[in-house]
């Protein structure tokens, strides 16, 4: 899981990042069940943050309250054509903490402070 910590100029965002090498059948079950999307949901209301739980190849599985990216990475990727810049970033940390085993924290290229946490299964 990744908690995207925001600092006092930056925005909410929550990212969780599932490893689920040879259980994928089992984790994405698990993953779209109602009860799993209540959870997100309500964990989303609750703290005004984006969760999302991430294929290790970047693909979003499931989102709290189905929220977009936030508006500031919005506006990078798409206005001043980060888009490149931003998944370097995103893969980059997600494979810091793949490896590590454990949360990583850095600052995007925006600003933002981003943390991921690695769950395998």
């Amino acid at each position: 899981m990744a908690l995207l910590i925001p600092s006092i100029l930056t925005c909410h965002k929550l990212r969780h990042t599932v490893y689920y090498k040879n259980h994928m059948k089992s984790t994405i079950e698990i993953l779209l069940k109602k009860d799993v999307q209540k959870i997100f949901d309500k964990f989303s209301l609750c703290f005004n943050i984006r969760i999302v739980f991430f294929t290790p190849d970047g693909r979003e599985l499931a989102v709290g309250l189905n929220k977009p990216s936030n508006e500031l990475c919005s506006l990078m990727r798409r206005e001043l054509h980060r888009e490149s810049s931003c998944t370097c970033f995103d893969k980059k940390i997600l494979n810091k903490a793949l490896n590590k085993m454990e949360m990583v924290t850095e600052h995007c290229y925006a600003g933002m402070i981003e943390s991921i946490v690695p769950i395998f299964y």
